[in-house]
């Protein structure tokens, strides 16, 4: 026999799509699936119904660069859908003097960096009068710079540096998931995760790359919405019965089945589509808005409809 050769990350990769291409998707349905928020413009998401989850497993722990498997072995029943704001701070209190004479060192260089491409840019010829007054006003707020960054490194006792990425204003598109699984006594309950989604690489004409695909495993029995009449309770527990049938001119139906077979009910949970919610019949009355609390510092949720 041949020996097992270990396949290449590429032959995993391109043997992971085919397969992906190949097992059908759903179309997104807001009207009938307990999601939320907007699809997002630059990831491309596919909605792939638990059935076909088990023939994913080969690549259950396949860290590829082009697909993610969101939720493999836990297939969604809510989905919702959110931009966050990732970022990184060192504060002062965090920054060794070292690390705060280079970063001012580092401005100084930048700012010298600029002058030197603005000078040569006015040495061009063939530069217009309006294009040298802005270059001009360009080089002496540099100046100002410069000098007020190097008084800041002649006393670097007498200020605080911190450090971040903050104002670049990296937004993530992320998914929220919640899916059913059992607690340490075996009983069935919900629990919620968060993954960020991989997006879909553009060059620098802002045509499309590389295409990346981010796979989502849906539990099509809890992902659609019950109708307002139903009763989550009262329809788990049927749904356990094996077959039905109409008496009293379809006034009632009869549900039966084997002694012994009945699967267990799924835990209640108010915060379930399908119960009353505030502003709709049978509902409680709408409260007002409580006044937002302070947002702590690192990664923070921002509305997909901040007018809404």
């Amino acid at each position: 026999m041949e020996p097992n050769i270990p396949l290449s990350y590429q032959q995993r990769a391109n043997a992971l799509l085919d397969h992906l291409l190949i097992t059908p998707a759903l179309p997104v349905d807001y009207e009938n699936w307990n999601i939320q928020g907007a699809l997002p413009q630059d990831s491309i998401m596919l909605f792939i119904s638990q059935e076909h989850m088990a023939s994913f497993k080969p690549w259950s722990d396949f860290l590829c660069r082009t697909i993610k498997l969101i939720n493999f072995d836990k297939p969604a029943v809510r989905i919702t859908l959110f931009l966050t704001h990732r970022y990184k701070i060192k504060k002062a209190d965090k920054i060794s003097t070292t690390t705060q004479k280079s970063a001012i060192r580092a401005v100084i260089d930048q700012l010298l960096e600029d002058q030197q491409t603005l000078h040569q840019q006015i040495s061009r010829p063939g530069r217009s009068r309006f294009q040298l007054e802005q270059a001009s006003q360009q080089l002496q707020h540099l100046q100002s710079r410069l000098q007020q960054w190097h008084h800041y490194a002649a006393a670097p006792a007498d200020f605080e540096v911190a450090i971040s990425n903050y104002e670049r204003y990296y937004l993530y598109h992320t998914i929220n998931f919640k899916y059913q699984t059992e607690d340490k006594k075996g009983r069935p309950h919900y629990t919620n995760e968060t993954a960020h989604l991989i997006k879909t690489q553009v060059d620098f004409n802002q045509t499309q790359a590389q295409t990346r695909y981010n796979v989502v495993f849906l539990d099509m029995d809890q992902m659609v919405k019950p109708a307002p009449y139903q009763h989550k309770t009262i329809h788990a527990y049927l749904a356990n019965f094996t077959d039905k049938a109409p008496i009293n001119f379809g006034k009632e139906m009869v549900y039966i089945r084997p002694k012994g077979s009945a699967a267990p009910l799924p835990p209640e949970d108010p915060q379930e589509p399908g119960q009353s919610r505030p502003g709709q019949p049978g509902g409680p009355e709408p409260s007002s808005p409580e006044p937002a609390s302070p947002e702590p510092e690192g990664p923070r949720q921002l509305p997909l409809f901040p007018n809404a």
